[in-house]
């Protein structure tokens, strides 16, 4: 699976790497297609402004006209006349009457061309910049109109709505593109599109009812270009982010995948595991409810039988069943009690008890199993000390504890009790063989080495239950090693105990 996720991820990152670069020829082709048609519309806007103000009679609504229908009716600066005669005239916007004026420094090059036969084959004069519409066919006033054209507004505001209109989606990812319009031919310039424009075309919708005599007022390139750049710098450094984007979006899947590869191999091996356990735990616990059941089953047949007699050993074959008894109710309450916590919290019933009490009642029960042991408990508890605890519960653990010191060869154990600070501290310690150094000390069905070599009798369910119940009540049980087993238990106590 490891190397499966290597070479799919390879690929992957070779596919992504060869759709960048497709990517950019792609965006870079789209996008000259788009600064073609910013500039066809560019031009039929201007090519409608000739051609109005080229067929109509009227200069004046020629212009209100066309101020009515464009998008962007402050384009126009000023308009002029160069008259037959060759004197310049101005149109007052208002009223549409000329008048003779003196020739502004911006248009003292067309002087020498006063016979508009010359300018015929330029229209647009892109040092003024203007426009220029003869008028040999609409009627009065005779000549070549001048129209003046303000680049700025040209810019701010024609270009700006076409470049919206045709590059702002509105699709929640809108930027300002940035474009500029220059002089042709146009320099090595790092823009991301060009197109020509401010050419007159001859469009289909102002070439109807009119005839073709006028070809030369149509060239078929602008004399300037338009340049697009993406709002957010270069198409290829653009490509670049998304495509790095695209890398980290694909190492986190890796990494996804990879985590939960590794988790399912970690549930795999810890389902096995646990199934291991369990299985141990199911021959574990068969002998263990086999070894009282064998035992009562055979002293009772002994007395079915007539083998037992004597009162004496009447006596000692009770006291032997109520042992195996004994055993088998605490065997049978440890695993009800590891399915309980596995199914439900842990329900206390805290109060204040006496410590020496508690641990003198847990020992009283197990006093004959401190006999056969050959074993001493010693007791050392503060004197008057209570403890804050759910005295069945608590004495369950202390049980599985003395239980544990007397099963593996401790011949001397000490219970001691005392506070620190707000905690109360039990400590439970004998001097049998220790513990083993492993982790799983307290996780279920688990058993140390030594015990299952040696055949001690057990579940592997006590120390899992002792510290179950002991974080129920908040505390806390650690095992160490102190010359023997030694488990410390710390439960915090009510403030002002």
């Amino acid at each position: 699976m490891t190397l499966l996720l290597v070479v799919l991820g390879g690929i992957q990152f070779h596919w992504i790497d060869h759709m960048a670069e497709s990517e950019v020829e792609r965006a870079k082709t789209r996008l000259n297609h788009t600064a073609r048609l910013i500039a066809s519309a560019f031009d039929r806007e201007l090519t409608g402004l000739f051609v109005g103000f080229m067929n109509n009679p009227d200069p004046l609504d020629a212009y209100l006209k066309w101020r009515d229908e464009t998008l962007a009716p402050d384009i126009i600066s000023d308009v002029y006349l160069i008259s037959v005669d060759g004197t310049l005239q101005h149109m007052d916007r208002e009223s549409g009457r000329f008048s003779e004026t003196v020739w502004p420094e911006t248009l003292t090059g067309l002087m020498p061309r006063q016979n508009h036969q010359r300018m015929r084959h330029r229209p647009f004069m892109d040092e003024i910049p203007a426009l220029m519409v003869p008028r040999h066919r609409a009627g009065p006033p005779q000549g070549v109109l001048i129209l003046v054209l303000d680049k700025l507004k040209l810019e701010t505001q024609l270009m700006n709505a076409l470049v919206v209109s045709y590059l702002n989606t509105g699709d929640g990812d809108d930027y300002p593109w940035r474009f500029s319009l220059v002089d042709r031919p146009v320099p090595t310039r790092p823009a991301d599109a060009q197109a020509p424009i401010m050419g007159l075309r001859r469009f289909p919708e102002f070439s109807r009812g009119h005839d073709h005599s006028d070809q030369e007022w149509y060239p078929s390139q602008g004399v300037w270009a338009l340049e697009l750049w993406h709002p957010r710098g270069p198409i290829e450094q653009v490509i670049a982010i998304w495509h790095r984007g695209m890398l980290l979006h694909l190492l986190g899947i890796m990494a996804v995948l990879a985590v939960a590869l590794t988790m399912t191999l970690l549930a795999a091996f810890k389902a096995r595991k646990l199934a291991q356990q369990q299985l141990a735990f199911t021959a574990g616990i068969s002998h263990e409810l086999m070894t009282p059941i064998a035992a009562i089953g055979s002293a009772a047949q002994n007395m079915t039988d007539g083998l037992v007699s004597d009162g004496a050993q009447v006596k000692e074959y009770g006291a032997m069943i109520l042992n195996e008894q004994k055993r088998l109710y605490e065997l049978v309450d440890e695993v009800l009690s590891l399915a309980r916590l596995q199914t439900e919290a842990v329900q206390l019933q805290a109060e204040w008890v006496s410590a020496r009490e508690l641990v003198e009642q847990v020992v009283a029960a197990y006093q004959h199993a401190i006999q056969q042991a050959q074993a001493t408990v010693d007791l050392e508890t503060e004197s008057g000390m209570q403890i804050y605890v759910d005295p069945a519960k608590f004495k369950h653990v202390l049980s599985n504890l003395l239980q544990n010191a007397l099963k593996y060869g401790g011949t001397v154990v000490k219970i001691a009790g005392s506070r620190e600070g707000n905690q109360a501290v039990v400590r439970v310690q004998d001097n049998g063989p220790g513990l083993p150094q492993d982790r799983r000390l307290f996780q279920p069905f688990w058993r140390g080495p030594n015990a299952i070599q040696s055949q001690v009798p057990g579940s592997g369910l006590g120390l899992h239950l002792a510290r179950q119940m002991v974080e129920a009540h908040g505390g806390t049980i650690q095992g160490e090693n102190k010359g023997g087993a030694c488990f410390t238990i710390r439960l915090p106590q009510p403030e002002g105990a």
